[in-house]
């Protein structure tokens, strides 16, 4: 995690410093990351976990297996940022909001919402505010991938069997890890 760590801090370098006479209170990166979390269930609790997440910034990808690296991860980006906002889209905010509000307690202010339990957007960590791509855009996230005409779509889940469980401490074969 370090080495992606320091590849965003030589990135952020590049960032112009706020020009004098500035007087807005949160300037932002001039660039954005994505991120996501693959969670199983677990049909015998019904409860579901984080097994896998991913988070991208100009295009790399690094990919952890806990929530708690997540955070560690998303702490460490937080002090590198100093004094800019990084934007973090998830597809769906909601969905891996349910999990990340479990390791991380949100100020009342922190986040602003539609509806209960449907962010927008949240403020984690002090300066790094997730906001959610479907509320944004509308779209599934396979039409919104092909509607940008990006490189890299979203990949069908008709192989992605659905009924294993699986665990961070499974290995990830390559579909799995691109999916």
């Amino acid at each position: 995690y370090l080495d992606f760590l320091e590849s965003i801090k030589a990135k952020l370098q590049t960032i112009d410093k706020k020009p004098k006479g500035y007087k807005k209170k949160k300037t932002y990166c001039h660039y954005f990351g994505t991120a996501d979390f693959e969670c199983t269930n677990d049909p015998n609790t019904e409860n579901a976990f984080v097994y896998s997440w991913a988070f991208c910034f100009d295009h790399k990808v690094i990919v952890g297996r806990t929530l708690e690296s997540f955070d560690w991860f998303m702490s460490m980006l937080s002090a590198i940022m100093g004094e800019h906002r990084l934007v973090v889209f998830f597809h769906n905010l909601a969905y891996d909001w349910s999990f990340i509000r479990g390791i991380y307690k949100f100020a009342a202010d922190d986040c602003f919402f539609t509806a209960p339990r449907k962010p927008l957007y949240c403020i984690y960590h002090g300066n790094i505010e997730l906001r959610c791509s479907y509320m944004l855009t509308g779209l599934s996230l396979a039409n919104f991938t092909a509607e940008m005409g990006v490189k890299h779509k979203k990949l069908s889940g008709e192989k992605f069997d659905y009924s294993l469980i699986r665990t961070p401490k499974d290995g990830l074969k390559s579909y799995q890890l691109r999916y």
